[in-house]
């Protein structure tokens, strides 16, 4: 009877190493899949992460490309341009003080000799008194319109003047 008995306990301790063994299986198939589910959500929010931070960057490169660009503008609309204005008002009062001396000379020395003639008839005088203010006008409003009203968009914008031909 001992045998048998001896021999029952070891069947039970087989069906119940079975019964744990099974139940061991199903709980590591259970952890594998929870493992894997896991890995595809961390796999997941890594490849969203990494697109998160690409747009960051992208987003950190344009903010300083604007920057440099306004930094650009500023600096090709203010200076240069403040530069201009006050050289071209000197310009335009000297152009015309020539202006005046030639026509004094004119009254005084209506009728010059040789090579001065031929000079000014080489230079054409008349169109060069008559266009030169002009086009120093021409080159005041050209520059102003580098000046523009902040954040119009139009910082950029340059008007090219037509100079005045020769008719």
């Amino acid at each position: 009877m001992s045998l048998q008995t001896h021999n029952q306990q070891l069947k039970q301790e087989i069906a119940d190493r079975l019964a744990v063994e099974t139940k061991l299986q199903k709980l590591t198939h259970e952890l594998e899949q929870r493992v894997e589910e896991r890995t595809f959500q961390l796999s997941q929010a890594l490849d969203n992460f990494q697109q998160a931070q690409v747009r960051l960057v992208q987003q950190e490169k344009m903010s300083t490309l604007g920057e440099l660009v306004a930094g650009i503008a500023h600096e090709i609309n203010n200076p240069p341009v403040n530069f201009i204005l006050g050289n071209l008002n000197h310009a335009s009062e000297y152009t015309q003080n020539f202006i005046d001396l030639f026509q004094l000379y004119q009254q005084y020395y209506p009728n010059p000799g040789g090579e001065i003639q031929q000079k000014i008839d080489e230079i054409d005088i008349d169109f060069l008194m008559q266009d030169s203010p002009q086009i120093i006008e021409e080159k005041h409003s050209g520059t102003l319109s580098f000046v523009s009203e902040p954040g119009k968009g139009t910082e950029f914008c340059i008007e090219i003047p037509v100079l005045s031909q020769k008719a």
